[in-house]
């Protein structure tokens, strides 16, 4: 006669079992009903069915916390079948009870993972222990794949990126967010050697890199990779080396892709390098005409006097003056004073080599530096400036005129300032004698020995 499937509640149950629900699948009633005693007792809630069938059946509807088989039960279905059967479709653990031991039921059950295996006749001590320790042991592992599962969950949801590679560097397991960064699925990339989307310059250190992971259970970095289309990426990495005694040993990597903002520092340093550039070309450039400012001008000359110094080279400069620049302004207005100034400071520019120097000291004055270059070809640059002046001033009716001097050194003073207090000095003799001339000297070794010559 076969037990009918039904839960029953033990009147006293034990503190440590209390709740526990366990089906026992025993085709023989009276160790069946024994069996049911001696659990009930131990403070168990008992059911029982009798063949494997009902056992599978009765797993779904009764969903117990353990299951006793027997192994040899009646019909097309014995205890390991129905085992099989049950661990395919729920997570419930089971003990095996048999009057039999013999190599293939062993090897047979051992097959379907079971928590224990308890030979009949069993003692109530060792049946309880093996209850409990499986039940244990069942509750561990269901805590782990909770846990792996919350991690793969995570792994999977996390916009880092996490992998895992071996000790050759080949992909074990890639995130879907580090998979989409490169441009590929996790399929395409798990399998592959991780310097297959390293960049050419990298792929030489990926071999340190292991080495270094090895040696010291860590290491972290940036490494360059490129994607599917072509991107090169930077992630920035720290790795660990993971001794696993169920998957071996690996690496668990995690990174960040750092490749924008490395981007939007580099476009910051660029901008912050061309605003310094143009700060500086601003800070050297007059603002109105567009020259060299005073500042650049001396600059540039000191480096040109000593060049000429160091080669025993000729330079020349000229220092030009406005005639009647404040009639302009008092009479015309300012405005009209500034068309003056960018008109001389355009023909200046446009007429001279591209070597030389053309600066607005300030107010009405200009100075032309010339480098490499004698009185002789001085006096004609100067002398063909000085008619484009003249007539660009006759066209445009206004009644400016210039005073230039021009001096010429065959060896340079020791600064300068002398140079240009010495062309200073010239303009000026030229304003004391009527203006609207030029006047140039030669300096051949030093301000004490001159050779000067007056034209206009």
């Amino acid at each position: 006669m076969q037990t009918q499937p039904h839960l029953t509640v033990a009147p006293e149950m034990s503190s440590e079992a209390s709740g526990t629900r366990i089906l026992v699948v025993e085709d023989e009633r009276i160790v069946a009903l024994d069996l049911s005693t001696t659990l009930r007792e131990l403070g168990y809630v008992v059911a029982g069915v009798s063949s494997g069938e009902a056992a599978v059946k009765q797993a779904g509807t009764l969903r117990p916390d353990l299951i006793l088989m027997d192994i040899r039960l009646p019909g097309g279905m014995d205890g390991i079948s129905a085992a099989q059967a049950i661990q395919g479709k729920f997570d419930i653990p089971v003990i095996y009870l048999s009057a039999h031991s013999d190599v293939h039921t062993l090897a047979r059950a051992k097959d379907t993972a079971p928590y224990g295996y308890v030979i009949k006749p069993y003692k109530a001590l060792e049946l309880h222990c093996a209850i409990e320790i499986a039940l244990h042991k069942h509750k561990r592992e269901a805590e782990l794949r909770r846990s792996e599962e919350r991690y793969r969950s995570l792994v999977e949801s996390s916009t880092a990126l996490i992998c895992t590679h071996d000790l050759e560097g080949n992909l074990l397991s890639i995130n879907s967010a580090a998979a989409s960064a490169l441009g590929y699925t996790v399929e395409e990339l798990v399998g592959r050697n991780i310097r297959g989307v390293l960049t050419r310059a990298a792929q030489p250190y990926f071999d340190s890199y292991l080495r270094t992971i090895q040696e010291n259970q860590v290491a972290d970095g940036n490494m360059n990779l490129i994607g599917s289309t072509g991107r090169k990426l930077v992630w920035s990495y720290t790795n660990r080396l993971i001794h696993d005694a169920g998957r071996g040993t690996f690496v668990l990597g995690h990174a960040q892709d750092i490749t924008e903002r490395l981007e939007m520092q580099e476009a910051l340093r660029e901008s912050q390098a061309a605003a310094l550039a143009t700060e500086k070309r601003l800070s050297r450039t007059d603002t109105l005409t567009g020259v060299a400012n005073r500042r650049a001008f001396y600059e540039t000359a000191e480096a040109e006097r000593k060049r000429s110094v160091r080669y025993g080279r000729p330079v020349s400069l000229a220092y030009i003056d406005l005639d009647n620049f404040k009639q302009i302004n008092d009479q015309s207005g300012h405005e009209t004073g500034d068309q003056v100034l960018v008109c001389v400071a355009e023909i200046l520019r446009k007429n001279m080599r591209a070597e030389s120097l053309i600066a607005r000291l300030g107010g009405d004055e200009f100075a032309v530096l010339l480098p490499e270059t004698d009185q002789a070809a001085a006096g004609l640059a100067i002398k063909k400036l000085f008619d484009l002046l003249a007539n660009a001033m006759r066209e445009k009716d206004w009644p400016v005129t210039f005073s230039v001097g021009v001096v010429t050194y065959g060896k340079p003073p020791q600064s300068t300032e002398q140079m240009m207090h010495a062309a200073d000095e010239l303009m000026y003799r030229v304003k004391r004698e009527g203006k609207n001339s030029v006047a140039s000297s030669l300096i051949i070794r030093d301000e004490s020995e001159s050779a000067g010559s007056y034209a206009s």
